[in-house]
This record gives C-alpha cells, sequence and structure tokens, in this order.
C-alpha cells in the first residue's frame, strides 16, 4: 500500500485505503475549527470520488459550525 502524502498542496492517497472520506472529515472539522466557524466555500475535484469526499468534508465542516457554500461544478470547471 503506497502510503498518504500530506503537503503544502493538500493530500494525496489512494481513496478507499489511505485516503478515506474519516480522513477527509477530520481534515475538515480541523479546519472548520481553526477557523471557529463561519462561511466556507466548497467546490469539488472532478474524479468518480468527488462526489464523496466533497460530502465528507461538508459533514467536517458542519461539525465545526461552519457554513459551507458550494461552488458549482460548471463554475469550477470553467472558472467562472
Amino acid at each position: 500500500m503506497k502510503p498518504l502524502k500530506i503537503g503544502i498542496t493538500g493530500v494525496r492517497g489512494i481513496v478507499g485505503e489511505t485516503f478515506t472520506p474519516e480522513l477527509a472529515v477530520g481534515f475538515a472539522q480541523a479546519f472548520g475549527t481553526y477557523l471557529d466557524g463561519g462561511c466556507v466555500l466548497i467546490c469539488r475535484d472532478t474524479r468518480p470520488s468527488g462526489a464523496m469526499i466533497r460530502s465528507a468534508v461538508l459533514a467536517g465542516l458542519l461539525a465545526a459550525g461552519c457554513e459551507p457554500g458550494r461552488l458549482s461544478d460548471s463554475e469550477h470547471a470553467t472558472g467562472s
């Protein structure tokens, strides 16, 4: 199994093995706690795992008292 990589550009791993929804919830909750709540915009990666990870991030942010907003997939893809 390849290790999980955590760096300045993000978290990298194999979804379902080293990069799990539980891990994404934990990172998002820690980030939301650091921000002390408030509005946070989220968007998703276009890979098949993107929707699952976005949902996990949403759960973590909500657990930390944040108010997540969502950029639509089309806005993210076109940069508008």
